[in-house]
């Protein structure tokens, strides 16, 4: 491995934005994340339902994206004509556990932006043609996803992961799914969004005083809160394998997940530091190894997952056909290392200094503080978490390190997910999990 200096050892210190809390006046929580000074402004609605709550997977998902295709007085060019005469942005986003609907803008167009995004989530047209216009650019996304070996790869883990669980329900749906579509299962997502429990963030240079009787008005129209349909935890379990077949494959995609402790759990600062000594970037030792020495990938990492019911340590890599073998041997190797070795005081402290690097340009933009206070407030975090965070990083020694390490970086413990030939990769991970599941997923999303 090759040797590098060590990064400087600065302190660091940590803060978010000081945040109003408040309430609109049917009880939604509002927090006002204040910037003065700052020239954006973001309204953010996050809604605690997403594609796992799904009957039919995809719903929310479509439901909204086309929140913002029409309105019941604008069609689809007229809603994109006031978003670019505002200079905005207004999106949706939906995951596993939530759902997303955000505006941006300049401060100047705070009230036609918050009129305009209270317009479009709350009288949505879901015009039938465009939900078939969306349906087949999804559709056609899906079929290109399906030569993605590491997209694959990931399909492939999901389920050897979840299983029956309802975070196994992707967030768009297969394309079986997107085909059996109709606008009422749009509808129907859409009124279960509105009845479960939401949280407003607002991050800008606008106190809660300044806005609050602006959001009061605008989303006056917001039924009131009749679902909590939460999902049970899930915890990673078993030690097995999942192939999804692709038989031109010309590389192999390997997706392996580890357990992990959650945010709340003390081992949770030691895992995020000893993972990003495996993989979190670019002088870590997955990449170290199978990028720099052995020349097998352009790339090799480890990540940390924290979902709300979930949490993993996920090793990603894509290599050629020739190597797969001797790089599942190497990954291998490396987490036994980690589950056994202390770290060295080099690795650590470069790690350390990348990790807090990356912390000091996650609160940048009103954006990401908004989220950064959901997460917060989604895993029912203290409002200090990450202050608190960085500070017990900075802590951190190599024995604190070793002995979360051996409790957490356990080969005995993942679940691989891979895509490619079976003659390729079988042997290559069939001695490292105790059951393979051969999956012809490419074949199955694409009748």
């Amino acid at each position: 491995m090759h040797e590098t200096p060590p990064l400087s050892t600065a302190a660091l210190t940590f803060h978010l934005p000081a945040v109003e809390d408040a309430a609109l006046a049917d009880g939604t929580p509002l927090f006002v994340i204040r910037k003065p000074g700052e020239d954006l402004v973001t309204v953010s609605l996050y809604i605690e339902r997403g594609s796992a709550h799904d009957d039919l997977p995809g719903a929310t998902a479509f439901a909204g994206e086309l929140l913002t295709r029409g309105t019941r007085r604008l069609d689809l060019d007229q809603v994109a004509e006031e978003i670019d005469g505002l200079g905005a942005s207004i999106r949706s986003g939906t995951d596993r556990a939530s759902f997303r609907f955000s505006a941006l803008s300049v401060g100047s167009t705070v009230t036609e932006l918050v009129q305009l995004m209270a317009e479009c989530l709350l009288q949505p047209r879901f015009d039938p043609q465009e939900l078939d216009a969306l349906r087949e650019q999804w559709i056609g996304e899906a079929l290109m996803d399906l030569h993605d070996p590491m997209y694959l790869a990931d399909q492939a883990l999901t389920r050897v992961t979840f299983g029956n669980h309802p975070y196994a329900k992707r967030p768009r749906g297969s394309i079986a799914d997107m085909r059996a579509l109709q606008i009422e299962h749009v509808v129907d997502a859409h009124q279960k969004l509105l009845e479960s429990p939401r949280t407003l963030i607002v991050a800008g240079p606008f106190s809660a005083e300044d806005v609050l009787p602006l959001l009061n008005a605008a989303f006056s129209a917001l039924p009131p809160l009749s679902r909590n349909d939460d999902v049970p935890h899930h915890e990673l379990s078993g030690h097995r394998g999942c192939l999804a077949v692709n038989a031109e494959a010309v590389q192999t995609a390997l997706w392996v997940s580890l357990p992990s402790p959650h945010l709340k759990h003390p081992d949770y600062p030691a895992t995020l530091l000893a993972t990003t000594v495996l993989g979190g970037y670019t002088l870590a030792r997955m990449f170290m190894v199978l990028r720099e020495e052995k020349g097998y990938t352009y790339g090799a990492y480890a990540q940390n997952v924290t979902w709300k019911h979930f949490a993993s340590i996920d090793l990603t890599t894509s290599v050629g056909n020739a190597v797969t073998a001797d790089t599942m041997q190497a990954i291998d190797r490396l987490v036994r290392e980690m589950g056994t070795t202390p770290i060295g005081s080099d690795e650590l402290e470069n790690a350390r200094q990348h990790l807090l690097g990356s912390f000091a340009r996650s609160n940048e933009t009103p954006q990401q503080a908004a989220g950064l206070l959901w997460k917060v407030i989604q895993h029912g975090l203290p409002r200090t978490y990450y202050p608190d965070l960085i500070e017990q990083l900075q802590r951190l020694t190599a024995d604190d390190l070793f002995a979360v390490q051996q409790r957490w970086f356990d080969a005995d413990r993942w679940v691989i997910g891979a895509s490619g030939l079976p003659d390729v990769v079988l042997p290559a991970i069939g001695s490292y999990v105790q059951a393979v599941e051969v999956w012809n997923g490419l074949a199955e999303d694409a009748e």
